[in-house]
């Protein structure tokens, strides 16, 4: 469920999340009209990483009305299951992160 008014963007790929056996989790998607710095939504147990960890994004917006800045700043996931974009009101991205940071190839 998403959090502080996030929600996916029509028409595009929407937010998901998976594990893999590996203990590669897997985020993608598109989400927009959130408050930057607050939680899309939160991995549930099992999901989350052991240390905050970052994930880059393809393309984000700090704002949208018109767009004057394009960024490509970074999803950040915490250790208590927190998925945050610290700075962007709008973005797409397809990337992973490992359960065990330091264990990362």
């Amino acid at each position: 469920a998403f959090e502080n008014s996030w929600v996916n963007i029509s028409g595009d790929t929407n937010m998901a999340f998976r594990i893999r056996e590996s203990g590669v989790v897997d985020i993608h998607g598109a989400v927009e009209a959130g408050t930057p710095g607050t939680a899309i939504f939160t991995l549930p147990e099992g999901y989350r990483p052991s240390a905050g960890t970052a994930i880059p994004t393809a393309a984000a917006y700090t704002d949208l009305s018109p767009v004057t800045a394009s960024l490509f700043p970074q999803l950040i996931v915490l250790v208590d299951g927190s998925v945050k974009s610290a700075d962007a009101v709008s973005l797409a991205v397809f990337g992973q992160f490992y359960l065990d940071p330091a264990s990362a190839p």
